[in-house]
């Protein structure tokens, strides 16, 4: 904002002796320097005051809802309370701005010193300025103690870390890992840099002085090479393909007799191999007709041998899956395969691995049961609501054994 000329005062609905007040009547705009007067009481101080409120963005203000007609860089504007920017520029020198500014009635009589100061935030900054030194002057002489203190605190603290790294130094002397005898040029910098830097590392750091130089001096561990490789079928993948088989329906004409007895219709499927051309039943004895050859030839339709080949094959796969997640499980190491200290979180990885294991397991026996069900009454759609799985991986193991192999080949 560039320029501003307030030129009417429109209206003011409720600030003190102007209640509901508006210009109506008055045609004549403001010059650019005006004169108000009138008899005690008729509002001039009011008015000023009400300015002022407006100025400081006090809450009379807000109630007052007063209404100017301005001129802002030359464009005709309507002017609130709230209108942001205007009234930051508006000064009001009454009563009130000499009580808070020149402060002619202190106690202590008129302080001349603040005829060179206006504004009332200047006046505040001067009273905080006075505090401030005040404080200084009081805070100086043990601030020059706290200097000798930090400073002979900073020098021992040189020599504590200079230390530090003396011990280390002759502790890792005789290491086998060559990162590790290497630790002559291990100075109070390097300790520094631990102590300032990210502290989370020491969480679960060791405390036991004696078992650590024990470990880093004795003759690095084996590799860890026993993990499984392979790669487990996906749990997805077999639940899809086992509840596309349970659901698949056949087409043939079954026997009442057989497809409401399962078990008798497995081995009636079994024996007919053997019966061939034979006339007479090789169990009971009784005549096979024709008519009962090619109703049992309808009922075990080549649609339900179809299904019953490729329950088979997914079995097959449930099993093989089984076993490949037994592999895995057994293939995770022992505490006594890995550095010590890497105990803790082996074991929280190597249970996390089994659970989910035992979980994978578990999903595929129960399909395994509804598949031989399926397959022995191929003609029955089961309802089942299956359990719920996910593939296990090695991953959690892998990071553990990955932090095992890093520190014994010397690259930390």
């Amino acid at each position: 904002m560039t320029k501003a000329t307030i030129t009417r005062i429109r209206k003011v609905h409720d600030y003190r002796a102007f209640q509901r007040w508006t210009d109506d009547g008055r045609a004549t705009d403001f010059a650019r320097i005006n004169l108000l007067y009138g008899t005690n009481g008729s509002g001039k101080s009011t008015l000023a005051s009400l300015l002022r409120s407006c100025a400081a963005s006090d809450a009379e203000a807000a109630q007052s809802k007063i209404e100017l007609a301005a001129t802002i860089d030359g464009v005709e504007s309507t002017v609130t309370h709230a209108t942001e920017g205007f009234w930051s520029r508006v000064q009001v020198f009454n009563a009130e701005y000499v009580h808070e500014n020149l402060r002619f009635d202190d106690s202590q009589g008129p302080r001349s010193d603040s005829l060179l100061t206006l504004g009332k935030a200047n006046v505040d900054a001067e009273l905080e300025l006075a505090e401030a030194e005040r404080r200084r002057a009081e805070i100086e002489p043990k601030a020059a103690e706290a200097r000798a203190a930090a400073k002979a605190a900073e020098a021992s603290l040189e020599r504590r870390m200079t230390e530090v790294a003396g011990h280390i130094v002759d502790d890792l002397r005789t290491s086998p890992v060559a990162t590790y005898r290497g630790t002559n040029t291990y100075t109070r910098r390097n300790v520094r840099n631990l102590l300032v830097g990210d502290r989370t590392v020491f969480d679960s750091a060791s405390a036991d002085v004696a078992a650590d130089r024990e470990l880093a001096t004795s003759s690095a561990p084996r590799p860890y090479t026993g993990l499984f490789t392979g790669e487990l079928a996906s749990v997805d993948d077999i639940r899809r393909d086992s509840v596309a088989l349970l659901k698949e329906d056949v087409i043939s004409r079954p026997l009442a007799e057989l497809a409401e007895n399962p078990v008798g219709a497995e081995w009636v499927q079994r024996g007919l191999p053997l019966h061939g051309h034979a006339s007479e039943c090789l169990f009971c004895g009784n005549e096979i007709s024709s008519e009962r050859r090619a109703a049992l030839a309808a009922h075990f339709d080549r649609s339900v041998t179809d299904l019953q080949a490729r329950i088979d094959a997914q079995l097959a796969a449930l099993n093989a899956s089984k076993q490949s997640a037994s592999r895995l499980a057994d293939s995770i190491p022992g505490d006594g395969d890995l550095y010590p200290d890497l105990a803790g979180a082996l074991r929280a990885a190597r249970n996390e691995v089994r659970n989910r294991v035992d979980r994978y397991q578990k999903a595929l026996s129960e399909l395994e049961g509804r598949l031989n069900a399926k397959r022995s009454n191929p003609f029955a759609v089961p309802e089942f609501d299956l359990i719920t799985a996910a593939t296990p991986t090695l991953h959690a193991v892998v990071e553990v054994v990955d932090i095992h192999e890093t520190r014994r080949l010397g690259r930390v």
